[in-house]
């Protein structure tokens, strides 16, 4: 399933592979921050992937001034990542979305919907 508007992805894969990312580094996010990621379908190597991604950013989150702006193909996904501070109690967002959508303006649209600041 895909929203043809937005470019973003809702299918069972697309769902699965951003809760697990999420769920494995909810408590890792620094209280006052926000991660935020973006990945391309379609999503090869699901559980691969994520594990990468996840060991990934774990390493950036655990320095004591965790800037974490990831820009990577793991697996063959071009995965994105940004921490920005946040007056939410959300942790982690992702999003699946097809190889055309900008990434840059979905790594944005949080803050602006959802009060966060750069950062």
């Amino acid at each position: 399933m895909t929203s043809r508007r937005s470019g973003l992805r809702f299918d069972k894969v697309a769902k699965r592979f951003v809760l697990d990312i999420r769920r494995g580094l909810r408590g890792l996010v620094p209280e006052g921050r926000t991660l935020i990621f973006t990945v391309s379908a379609p999503i090869r190597q699901a559980s691969k992937t994520a594990e990468e991604l996840k060991a990934r950013l774990r390493e950036r989150l655990s320095r004591a001034r965790a800037k974490t702006d990831l820009d990577e193909v793991i697996h063959g996904n071009r995965i994105r990542a940004r921490l920005v501070s946040a007056r939410s109690s959300v942790k982690v967002i992702g999003y699946v979305h097809n190889s055309d959508v900008d990434t840059d303006a979905l790594l944005q649209l949080p803050r602006s919907l959802h009060g966060h600041d750069a950062g």
